[in-house]
């Protein structure tokens, strides 16, 4: 199935149906401890003073999209190389 170009650019993004492809750098240099982010969260909690009950569930939400991200982002700069 083929979508109609104008109706993705519209709808989408302007000019997402002429999209190839991307050029997406490695940022594991500038982010080395990206992969541990939820481990580090984990290990700060019981060792050191812990988040209030509502601001705990904010920041581990925070951290899940965070985390998420950074691995689909990871994933695709790999898969373009």
């Amino acid at each position: 199935m083929q979508w109609n170009p104008d109706l993705l650019d519209r709808n989408i993004a302007p000019g997402i149906s002429s999209f190839t492809s991307a050029e997406i750098p490695d940022l594991s240099d500038k982010f080395p401890q990206a992969d541990y982010w939820p481990v580090n969260y984990f290990l700060n909690g019981v060792l050191r003073a812990a988040w209030g009950d509502r601001h705990r569930q904010v920041v581990i939400g925070l951290l899940r999209r965070a985390s998420h991200a950074w691995n689909t982002y990871r994933d695709g700069s790999f898969q373009m190389v």
